[in-house]
């Protein structure tokens, strides 16, 4: 009987995932991902049309660009105040989490800082990586899976349903190793944010 209850769950948070990981395709490819840097449209235009995405995912559409943005580089920052911008010149209130933002940028916390590192930067991926973390993140808390397998039991977990849903919804093909290091590194981005 558990086991019934387990294959269902996991055939709803599978499905769940392949119908967001279609609809996101575009912004899952490093091309894709790396468009989005300097298009403030993009960004008010998801957040205007947030309402028209599954209600499954309204929380999801803005609020996890927002959350990639945490150790922000150039482009994200100009792309959070110019919808940050665009919400109070038609006099609508902030979202909470951009509310959050804007006054860490305007106080100049220390995660603002650019960085000086070579090659490419984490906002080259970050759309990627901000909706595969988000799709995680959904599942954990819907159907209570573990966010990483325990390889001992063999479980699916939430990244393992998530890399067939890539596959399945995106024609993306990462290993379960890469979504858990993308898992892993918002998690850990997040607790030291929180801390701060």
């Amino acid at each position: 009987m558990k086991a019934d209850a387990q294959s269902s769950a996991e055939k709803e948070a599978l499905e769940l995932a392949i119908e967001w990981l279609r609809l996101l395709r575009e912004h899952l490819t490093p091309e894709g991902s790396k468009a989005i840097p300097y298009r403030a449209d993009i960004l008010i235009s998801a957040y205007d049309k947030r309402h028209e995405y599954p209600e499954r995912f309204r929380d999801l559409i803005v609020g996890t660009l927002v959350k990639a943005h945490r150790d922000a580089d150039d482009a994200d920052i100009f792309n959070l105040c110019s919808l940050a911008a665009e919400l109070i010149e038609r006099g609508e209130p902030l979202p909470g989490y951009l509310r959050d933002f804007i006054v860490k940028f305007l106080r100049r916390d220390p995660i603002f800082k650019p960085s000086s590192k070579r090659g490419r930067k984490r906002g080259d991926l970050a759309s990627r990586d901000v909706f595969i973390d988000a799709v995680i993140a959904h599942i954990v808390k819907t159907w209570r899976f573990a966010a990483t397998r325990n390889e001992a039991t063999g479980r699916p977990s939430a990244a393992s349903i998530v890399r067939e849903g890539l596959e399945k919804g995106a024609d993306i093909r990462l290993t379960e190793k890469a979504i858990n290091k993308i898992w892993h590194s918002y998690r850990k981005r997040s607790r030291t944010t929180q801390s701060s």
